[in-house]
């Protein structure tokens, strides 16, 4: 296998360390994990020591619950987040039974020959690790590419203060974390039900109670429908079309985009069904076609989703390390019907309230408002004066509050009336 494209990431800490990339297709699976039977120490010359089994076994776990990350994943993709109940309960006969059926799935799997490994996880016998600035409580873990490896090293310190040992959980939950480093996934910020957020990796809810705060058996997961299906999209990748992009920058790149176009899907009529589109960019990063793969539900939706998106280029400059040739970036958007009726709601609150304060009709206001309720505004065609359209704002301001269907942290953008 030839593919160095991740950057290295210190998880917890964020810190992010140049490194090559990593691309991976489906000849690369199933990627084979070796979990070193030794602890090093950050002095490469202090002598190794022999890692608990209990420890390993802990390693090994996390490295299999990704397998179980994947069997959350349905069918048809969602805009959920699936949470997965990880438990410390399970006897030994169980535990070998359960890991002898995951590493079946093709996905991940165990080595006791670091030869033949795709990837390295070495425990460090340490609290900080080598090259971090910060005393920070908790597990610590960080991935590198390559290193000698088809895919990289992963090292995680064994112990979550100067005084004590990492416990079992902490180690399952760092060892998926930076697996999904590994896999191409990057930090999610501001996220606290999220595997991949800097700094929390669990899921903390009431409900499954399973996953209630200082639960002694059980800790929860949680991931999106997006991050499952980019990992699956490693598999699924025919052999050679894995594409070399640096990884961070494009993700971030890629995210900025599919932010960009969400944020004014509602100025389109609603989706029939999910759909799939695929933007082409030159390599200075000019928008060069968009392309339909996947119906809305009729041609007038494709036709405007695809008016929408041109209507919004440019996007910026792709990242520096880009490849020369086009770049292709792919999204899926579903119908959000209950969100669009709650704008409706609004729209009609709104040309109400402009009948009963006798404004003119025929003037236009751009919204712009997220799941908090929070909005700006902007009169795109006037209400007849100055004194109209300082009315119809005040209008949609009293008017304005959360809505139900939209995270507090996203945003749409409409016309009113």
């Amino acid at each position: 296998m030839s593919r160095y494209l991740l950057p290295s990431v210190l998880a917890l800490l964020s810190l992010i360390l140049p490194a090559p990339v990593l691309a991976l297709d489906s000849s690369d699976f199933p990627l084979k994990v070796f979990i070193s039977p030794q602890v090093r120490q950050n002095d490469p010359t202090a002598p190794l020591t022999p890692l608990s089994e209990r420890l390993r076994e802990s390693l090994r776990r996390g490295v299999l619950d990704w397998n179980k990350l994947l069997l959350a994943l349905p069918k048809e993709p969602t805009n959920g987040t699936y949470v997965v109940v990880l438990r410390n309960d399970i006897d030994a006969a169980a535990n070998a039974k359960e890991a002898e059926v995951l590493q079946q799935l093709g996905f991940l799997v165990l080595t006791e020959q670091k030869e033949e490994a795709d990837l390295v996880v070495e425990g460090v016998d340490t609290f900080l690790l080598e090259g971090s600035k910060s005393s920070t409580e908790g597990a610590i873990g960080r991935f590198a590419s390559g290193q000698g490896l088809d895919v990289g090293k992963i090292a995680i310190s064994l112990r979550n203060s100067s005084q004590g040992e990492t416990n079992a959980f902490q180690l399952r939950l760092v060892m998926l974390h930076e697996i999904g480093h590994a896999l191409g996934l990057g930090h999610i910020k501001d996220n606290k039900c999220n595997l991949m957020s800097p700094t929390r990796y669990d899921c903390q809810t009431d409900s499954p109670y399973e996953c209630r705060p200082g639960a002694p058996r059980t800790i929860c997961v949680g991931i999106s429908d997006r991050q499952l299906r980019r990992v699956e999209s490693l598999i699924l990748t025919a052999p050679g079309e894995a594409m070399p992009v640096a990884y961070q920058e494009m993700t971030d790149y890629s995210r900025a985009v599919d932010h960009k176009i969400t944020t004014h899907l509602l100025t389109l009529p609603p989706l029939s069904q999910r759909g799939d589109v695929e933007l082409q960019f030159t390599p200075t990063g000019a928008l060069q076609d968009v392309k339909i793969t996947k119906s809305f539900g009729s041609p007038e939706l494709d036709t405007a989703m695809t008016t929408l998106i041109k209507s919004l280029a440019p996007f910026g400059p792709l990242p520096p390390d880009t490849p020369t040739e086009k770049q292709h970036l792919n999204f899926y958007y579903t119908p959000n019907a209950p969100l669009h009726a709650e704008i409706d709601q609004l729209r009609q609150r709104f040309t109400a309230q402009l009948q009963t304060q006798a404004i003119p009709s025929g003037g236009e206001i751009q919204v712009t408002i997220n799941g908090k309720g929070e909005l700006r505004y902007q009169i795109t065609r006037t209400f007849g004066d100055s004194k109209n359209n300082l009315a119809a704002g005040r209008i949609i301001e009293s008017l304005s509050g959360p809505l139900n269907n939209l995270a507090a942290k996203e945003q749409v953008k409409f016309t009113l009336p």
